[in-house]
Parts: C-alpha cells; structure tokens; sequence
C-alpha cells in the first residue's frame, strides 16, 4: 500500500489534502503531522519498515515566525537515509527565495506556492505517477554520470565486484554503477530482494532452481552462488525444509 507523510502547520489544511487524496487514490494510506519533531518520528518509525512512505508533503515554514524554515529539517532527515534517498519530496511554502535550496539541496521533484489548492497537489501526483516515481523506479546513476530510471521489477541480480555494483535487468542489459553499496541497494530494492552471498542480491521473483549441493541458485539468466552463512534465510524464504 502506498504511504505519504504530510507536514503542514495547519490541521485544516491537513484535513483538506487528506480527504481529496482519499478520493482520488483510496488505495493510499495517508499520515499527517502539524508538529515537525511529530513528523521527524513520524518518519523515523519507517526506517528498517517493509512499508516506506512512497511521497512527503514538506511546508517548509512549520512555526509561525517569518524566518522558520523547519521543513527542511525533515527534509534533511528523509535525504539521509538511503531508503529515502530517490523518494519524490513536494515542498509547499511561500517563500520564492528558498526555490534553489529546495531543489538542489534536497531534490525536491517540485515547489508549490502557497496559496495552493488540492488539485494543485492532485496534479502533482498525477505527474509523478507519469514519470513513474510512484511505480517502484529507482534513479541510478552509472559510472559515466548516465542517468537510469529503473523500475525495481526488471532487476534480477545485484553483483558487487571490484568497488563496483552491477545491476542485470531483464532486457538482457547491465548497468554498472558506483552510487550505493550492496547494503544501501538491499534497502532500496525491498522485500522481494534477499541477499544469498556477500556480493549477490537476488529478486525472488526471477527464482527458477536451487541446487543444495553445489550451493548455486538460478535467477533469471545467471547462476549466484549462496553463502553459508545466508543459507539458511534463503531456504526459509523458499519454503525448503532443513530435512531435505
């Protein structure tokens, strides 16, 4: 189920989004927060969670004084966990000068200035599920600076190899990149994906063979080795008794 987390000052304003967001997208669970250090734990609680939040809604100015900016203290918070490091922000504030700190500091996918409607931030969503930021994609960069939009799904395997980490897609391609490392890449990716040998992560969902012998699991086209000390996790995910 998809989750957003709105941190908005105002609880009326709060209530408004969350009822247009139901309508249009019921299927959504919807958090909201008119305190920042409520949204910080907020956000907290979901670090190491199955269940991410998919968007934030960030007022910039959560306190009454003109100067506060403490919006982008949340925003700091949800950059620096690499769960949320691709995670689309929408920033909604009145303060235009504040635009270039937002974008390029903390990569917000857009700026709303206030006044804003709900079919303004409708829109908005409308635009990511477009782009398919809310349909699992990854942003990776590869080590010529190449910009990918990956969606999670079409990845099998992650090798890490010689201080590099190489993603093999299901169209037969591989990108090669040195943005994460295999740990940070195993809570990005999610659920479906397991680790079965310090340098391999694997997508269940390509799982075809498993050879208790050998040690070696087919996925997709490649044949991964598995760990000893990852073996008995990967058979408890694939339902296999220790007897066989």
């Amino acid at each position: 189920m998809p989750k957003l987390l709105i941190a908005e000052k105002e609880e009326r304003k709060c209530r408004i989004l969350e009822n247009a967001i139901r309508e249009k997208y019921p299927n959504w669970y919807i958090d909201w927060e008119t305190d920042i250090n409520s949204a910080i734990n907020k956000l907290r609680m979901s670090f190491g969670n199955h269940e991410k939040y998919s968007l934030f809604l960030i007022n910039i100015q959560m306190g009454d004084h003109e100067k506060n900016r403490e919006g982008f203290l949340l925003a700091e918070q949800i950059r620096s966990c690499s769960e949320y490091y691709c995670t689309p922000i929408l920033f909604l504030s009145s303060i235009k000068e504040e635009v270039y700190h937002a974008l390029f500091r903390y990569h917000c996918y857009n700026y709303i200035f206030e006044p804003y409607s709900p079919s303004d931030i409708l829109e908005q969503m409308e635009s990511l599920f477009e782009e398919g930021y809310l349909k699992k994609i990854i942003t990776v960069h590869d080590i010529n600076r190449i910009i990918y939009k990956i969606n999670r799904s079409e990845i099998y395997t992650v090798e890490s190899f010689s201080h590099t980490i190489h993603l093999y897609l299901s169209n037969h391609s591989c990108i090669h990149t040195r943005e994460y490392g295999l740990g940070e890449f195993l809570k990005i990716l999610g659920s479906e994906f397991l680790q079965c040998h310090r340098r391999y992560l694997i997508n269940l969902s390509y799982f075809l063979h498993y050879d208790r012998t050998s040690q070696y699991i087919k996925v997709g086209e490649r044949n991964v080795p598995v760990g000893r000390r990852y073996r008995n996790m990967l058979e408890g995910r694939l339902g296999i008794s220790k007897r066989m």
